[in-house]
């Protein structure tokens, strides 16, 4: 009898580490796909692709702010021109000839702010404004540079070398130091030598501003993302 009962007590304690063993393998399975998931919707980040999203330009045939905050967009020069983006997809990026400018008013900007933006120059030779306001991202040849124009405008990060494919950039600006990403890697920072403060004052930005190349999806965001969330921006 005592035999029997040492028997199943032995086989009952194997049931439930067996049990626990696959609880655990479950549980480890699912944390893995909740990682991956994560992962899939960019790079395990938290980013937010709306959190303080000033305005978001898609290009789609028209000029309209897809984020419903910037009100009046003005053209300047000549018509609006629409171009295949990135994808081949005709009529969903805008295309500039040095001439026609997109001018933004009445914007609300903060110390904290982030440019993002795809673009294909033009001309190897070209340069100009792609976007401009305290937060300024221009060509010079085959380079982009990102800088701070206030009344003392800062050294500029200025990119390597780039081809005339479509080219993802994003600048931040912290307050301090301005950065600037391409393509999903980050490139270099400066600090800011000027002064900007942010707040509701009235500025006006101009888009492509002497510019000659395509343009597709801008983002402009109050706020200084991280290189995960440039990453998670740059699959989108």
């Amino acid at each position: 009898m005592k035999k029997q009962f040492m028997f199943l007590a032995a086989a009952i304690t194997t049931v439930v580490l067996i049990s626990c063993s696959k609880e655990k393998t479950d549980l480890e399975q699912l944390n893995k796909s909740e990682e991956e998931i994560a992962s899939n919707k960019g790079g395990g980040s938290s980013f937010s692709e709306t959190r303080k999203l000033e305005f978001s330009f898609p290009f789609n045939g028209d000029i309209n702010d897809k984020n419903g905050q910037v009100s009046a967009a003005i053209e300047n020069g000549n018509a609006a021109a629409y171009t295949e983006d990135r994808f081949g997809t005709a009529n969903s990026a805008i295309k500039f000839d040095g001439v026609y400018r997109i001018a933004l008013s009445s914007l609300r900007l903060s110390t904290n702010m982030s440019i993002s933006v795809w673009v294909r120059y033009e001309s190897v030779t070209g340069s100009g404004g792609i976007y401009q306001s305290p937060l300024y991202l221009f060509q010079s040849n085959d380079k982009f540079s990102a800088a701070i124009t206030t009344t003392s405008t800062t050294q500029g990060v200025q990119s390597n070398t780039l081809n005339g494919d479509w080219h993802h950039l994003v600048a931040t600006y912290d307050g301090s130091y301005i950065k600037l990403y391409i393509d999903g890697n980050f490139i270099d920072e400066k600090l800011n030598q000027g002064s900007f403060s942010g707040g509701s004052q009235d500025y006006m930005s101009w888009i492509g501003d002497g510019w000659q190349g395509s343009m597709d999806d801008l983002r402009f965001y109050t706020r200084t993302l991280s290189a995960s969330d440039v990453q998670a921006l740059y699959h989108l």
